[in-house]
């Protein structure tokens, strides 16, 4: 009787499971077929500026970024860069961005030599709080919240976590609308 009873209550229990089940993977499913239309909704409502070379910028963008620098310093020495922690930018709300960043890898030459990997800026969330396209305003205000886990070797290496919140602002200049 026992085993007929626990029976029932698990053919009941998988019963009742299989269309959440269904609704959830659904749910999932939905989610990534209306990517593409999310992303495109996202950046039709912002500024449709250029990327700035050498730094982030307040617009939302989904692409995999690669910066490679080259830098003379002040000590006579020369620092590449290679990658300078970017990596995979991507989209997943109209007004979210998440980076997924690669470490950067340093090669500092003449001066103080040294070569490896830097502090690895694992992650950066980006959150748009206004914006406005080119026929509206042409503004955006986004905020963003990167975290940087101490992996670098010791002559690239702060040795702590660093938590960066950061606001960046940008609007068309009024000369532009009177030219």
């Amino acid at each position: 009787m026992k085993l007929q009873t626990w029976t029932i209550v698990f053919l009941l229990a998988v019963s009742l499971a299989a269309p959440a089940e269904a609704q959830s993977s659904s749910a999932i499913s939905d989610y990534f077929d209306g990517w593409s239309d999310r992303v495109t909704a996202a950046q039709s409502s912002q500024p449709n500026w250029i990327t700035p070379l050498a730094t982030v910028t307040p617009r939302l963008e989904q692409e995999f970024r690669y910066d490679q620098y080259s830098e003379q310093l002040g000590n006579g020495g020369n620092l590449q860069n290679f990658d300078s922690g970017k990596g995979l930018e991507l989209i997943p709300t109209t007004t979210n961005e998440i980076l997924i960043n690669l470490p950067p890898y340093e090669e500092r030459t003449v001066k103080k030599p040294a070569t490896g990997f830097g502090d690895w800026p694992v992650l950066t969330v980006k959150q748009r709080f206004i914006s406005a396209n080119n026929d509206n305003g042409n503004y955006i205000v986004t905020g963003f919240f990167g975290v940087q886990a101490p992996t670098g070797i010791a002559a690239y290496t702060n040795h702590a976590w660093v938590v960066t919140p950061i606001q960046y602002c940008g609007c068309e200049t009024l000369s532009r609308h009177n030219a």
